[in-house]
């Protein structure tokens, strides 16, 4: 039993601060540009939207192949996983070019798509169009990633991750103000400085991952049963992902009816939110590494007990630091918002929604450590379709009803998104409980 809990800590940690450092680089971008000009804030949440929900669908391999690997290493299948790594990087990156283009080429419909406010439009244009760039860089670093954390390294990432943000800090600092003699970019400022982080981490993936894995890792030679292994795990993964972001998009267009200071509410919530669901993110990952080799080795009971123990052990550090924040959120959001336009109001906004964090929380932690869970396992298709179910019913349709026609306004949408992730989690407590997911292995002993 220790070193069970060992090995999760011990996975999950470095996921854990990985992610922080991640959310940080957002956090950075958000609040210098709001002591630049608080209306890019509203610019870049189009623009983001847009590109995330693109970027999902780079799931479709990355996904898949971490399950595959993992599942290969737990069956001792060394030269099998390196082939689903390899398969894994070549259709990322050709997946990843297509998207790009795809950006660079239809960058206004796609905003206008989610109703970007016309007065944002513009900014919003200038920014995706850079970081468009980035979404290849993100492609394969998404792989190597995965490849790291299947074979139980996910540290590197960390380390790499504070370096980035370092560099993204001081570009934010040169770029956007226009310091030490550079110009001043603003907008576009942040996003070059974004891109080169991204560029930096995917470099130093690629350079040093064969010196942590102290292997080859290479072998580029395309095998189609393989890739067929990734995308019957991955597809399914990526097409609840891009159904989560799609309906995102709905949540996105409805927000964009309420005021400027609810929108701009949405925003720091959102960014506080980031550090909040690190925490599921960070179990949930690091657990699905686990029962992908547990699964590989046919331990299925072992896995089992393993997710539950997850989960009770992430549920109580969520409640404690959603408990803090209820004391203190209105400091917090204070201090961030004072250079904002109407901060009583955005404070207002913002505040109210934070009871609700236990409801919106307590699903979402679910849905993370199970939903991983279950794709671990193979089991693929039911969080698809349940996923779809509520997501459009609760999520998209939900905050057009309670935000926009009933006039809760921003608390109205947030409520909304919140009963889409209790609903889903009682979905996949009953589904984890009911054994359905075991046999549905792909890598056989």
């Amino acid at each position: 039993m220790k070193e069970r809990k060992s090995s999760l800590i011990s996975l999950g940690l470095p996921i854990f601060i990985q992610l922080m450092l991640f959310n940080l680089l957002s956090t950075v971008d958000t609040l210098m540009i709001t002591k630049y000009n608080e209306q890019f804030i509203i610019s870049m949440n189009n623009a983001n939207q847009v590109i995330h929900m693109l970027n999902v669908l780079l799931l479709i391999c990355s996904t898949g192949v971490g399950i595959v690997i993992a599942q290969y290493l737990g069956a001792k299948k060394e030269e099998d996983a390196k082939k689903s790594f390899s398969n894994g990087l070549i259709f990322n990156l050709s997946l990843s070019l297509v998207l790009f283009l795809v950006i660079l080429l239809f960058n206004k419909p796609l905003l206008t798509l989610i109703q970007c406010p016309s007065e944002y439009l513009d900014n919003a244009v200038t920014y995706i169009s850079i970081i468009a760039w980035g979404i290849p860089l993100n492609a394969l670093t998404n792989i190597y990633s995965a490849n790291l954390r299947a074979n139980k390294k996910p540290g590197f990432i960390t380390i790499i991750a504070v370096l980035s943000n370092l560099l993204n800090v001081l570009l934010n600092y040169l770029l956007i103000f226009g310091n030490w003699g550079l110009p001043e970019l603003g907008i576009k400022g942040a996003a070059i400085a974004t891109l080169s982080s991204q560029a930096f981490i995917l470099l130093c993936a690629v350079v040093f991952s064969p010196i942590i894995l102290k292997k080859k890792i290479l072998s580029f030679k395309l095998s189609l049963p393989h890739l067929k292994q990734i995308l019957k795990i991955g597809l399914p993964s990526a097409l609840e992902t891009f159904a989560y972001t799609f309906a995102g998009m709905f949540v996105t267009a409805a927000v964009n009816k309420l005021t400027e200071p609810e929108m701009l509410a949405r925003t720091y919530v959102n960014m506080i939110m980031l550090y909040i669901y690190q925490f599921s993110i960070s179990f949930g990952q690091a657990n699905a590494i686990l029962v992908g080799h547990d699964v590989g080795q046919e331990k299925y009971q072992e896995a089992k007990k393993r997710t539950h123990k997850s989960f009770l052990i992430c549920l109580p550090i969520l409640f404690v630091v959603i408990i803090i924040l209820n004391i203190f959120g209105k400091d917090v959001i204070s201090w961030i918002i004072e250079d904002v336009k109407n901060p009583e109001l955005v404070l207002k906004y913002a505040t109210s929604v934070l009871p609700w964090l236990f409801l919106y929380e307590f699903g979402r932690c679910v849905n993370l450590i199970y939903i991983n869970s279950l794709k671990a396992s193979g089991d693929v298709l039911f969080p698809l379709i349940g996923g779809i179910i509520s997501m459009f019913i609760f999520s998209a349709l939900g905050s057009w009803v309670l935000g926009v026609y009933l006039k809760l306004g921003f608390l109205g949408v947030f409520l909304a998104q919140a009963l889409d992730e209790a609903v889903r989690a009682i979905f996949m407590l009953i589904r984890w409980s009911n054994n359905k997911w075991m046999n549905k292995s792909i890598v056989k002993r």
